[in-house]
């Protein structure tokens, strides 16, 4: 399926008829059906325009519309693999950072430059990378075993 790959809130605008355009097809290309939702879901938190508890109900109602969407438009898809694919490519989304976290806390320097650069309290940075970690624990141990 052809993905947007970059679907996050500055790339969307909506018309005054309510029409959709999206920007920025520099990074267009074939990925699982549901990747664009993982990426605004993920953008969403990782930009923290909505708090990480959030981020199991996002990824449950914004994928129903979306599969609403691919319905009207003739799409025969399977809408559990939607779910599915959104629900493990939103983690993915945020591996490497989890994964640089002990490093970062090691880095006073670099903790500063990119809390600053965030707008982050480094502590708070620290636990919500920590409890965002379990929370997408969860999410790939759901999809997994539904």
């Amino acid at each position: 399926m052809l993905c947007h790959h970059d679907f996050w809130s500055a790339n969307i605008f909506v018309g005054s008829r309510g029409d959709v355009v999206l920007l920025d097809w520099a990074h267009a290309g074939k990925g699982p059906v549901g990747t664009d939702i993982a990426i605004l879901v993920s953008t969403l938190i990782g930009d923290r325009y909505r708090p990480v508890d959030q981020f199991p109900r996002l990824l449950s109602e914004l994928p129903e519309a979306y599969i609403e969407g691919l319905l009207a438009e003739g799409w025969t898809g399977d809408p559990h693999a939607v779910a599915r694919n959104t629900a493990l490519a939103a983690p993915a989304r945020f591996l490497g950072l989890i994964s640089g976290l002990p490093r970062l806390v090691r880095d006073p320097e670099m903790m500063t430059l990119i809390c600053v650069r965030a707008g982050w309290d480094p502590e708070e940075l620290v636990a919500t990378i920590a409890r965002f970690a379990i929370v997408l624990d969860q999410t790939v141990a759901g999809a997994l075993s539904a």
